[in-house]
């Protein structure tokens, strides 16, 4: 959940700034502030980069958004999927069918989770210059 009112709160206390210094800057109403801040309301996408510039922070910073960080929990969670596919696999080729069943779709999803593994891998790799 975006919680974009007690960022502002935060920053705007930080450097000891009223709600209508802030107001004033973006010519809304001290009560608009107010309500962004107890998330009554959630301050205009128009006015999102002017609070951003405000406070001298990037919009990404604004609204907690860490790429770096959603990227790495992605590959770790993709890593522990691979972990678990290949211990089901291996068990799979050792006759213990009890968990796919003998259908062979289960082996089609399977052979294609690889796959997209594979992909979504080598993509983090690309983005992230370690190709």
């Amino acid at each position: 959940m975006i919680k974009i009112g007690e960022k502002i709160k935060s920053l705007r206390k930080s450097k000891s700034i009223s709600q209508e210094t802030l107001a004033e800057y973006l010519s809304v109403s001290f009560q608009a502030v107010s309500k962004w801040e107890t998330g009554a309301a959630m301050p205009d996408i128009t006015l999102v980069p002017a609070i951003a510039s405000f406070f001298g922070i990037s919009t990404d910073e604004l609204f907690d958004f860490n790429l770096y960080e959603i990227e790495k929990n992605v590959e770790k969670i993709v890593h522990e999927h691979k972990k678990y596919y290949d211990t089901d696999r291996g068990s799979a080729k050792c006759g213990n069918s009890a968990y796919y069943g003998k259908k062979r779709a289960s082996f089609r999803k399977r052979r294609f989770c690889n796959k997209v593994h594979a992909q979504f891998v080598r993509s983090l790799r690309r983005r992230n210059g370690r190709a």
